[in-house]
């Protein structure tokens, strides 16, 4: 489903033409510049993912940014939290103006052979005290109007 859904997104937001779109990974597997990016630069990313952890964790603890959980989610696992460093990192280095991550989450406690509890979908964006909630927030808005274009 995230193949799919992510390359509807990439195939509206790239018809539009004023924007430039890479996409991760499609059917036939990740993207060869990012892949390329990612085996050329393990130790720079291993670096810059302990740095945004340290900084956010400096943060909290000096009560310049709050966390709390307002949404409960089973907890990514760290194979998955790094691909999104590694993404992000690659976004920096290329001079993305925004990224977006697609991906599914399922609540907590949910057993296999049970019918789904809920259905539908959420967008997230940054929380409010961070410099790129409002322009993230729009983005989803504009993604949740179009959501037909998107939806398998």
């Amino acid at each position: 489903m995230n193949v799919d859904i992510s390359q509807r997104l990439y195939d509206h937001l790239s018809a539009k033409g004023d924007v430039e779109v890479l996409l991760a990974s499609d059917e036939s597997g990740m993207d060869a510049r990012l892949e390329s990016y990612l085996n050329k630069n393990k130790e720079e990313i291993l670096e810059f993912y302990n740095d945004k952890k340290n900084t956010m964790n400096e943060l909290v603890e000096k009560g310049k940014v709050y966390t709390y959980e307002n949404v409960s989610h089973n907890p990514a696992r760290p194979e998955v939290v790094q691909k999104l460093y590694e993404i992000n990192k690659f976004a920096n280095d290329n001079d993305f103006d925004m990224v977006i991550h697609v991906h599914f989450n399922d609540y907590p406690g949910r057993s296999r052979d049970k019918v789904y509890k809920y259905n539908g979908f959420s967008i997230y964006a940054p929380e409010r005290q961070f410099s790129n909630y409002e322009a993230s927030k729009l983005l989803g808005e504009k993604i949740k109007i179009n959501y037909r274009y998107f939806s398998p």
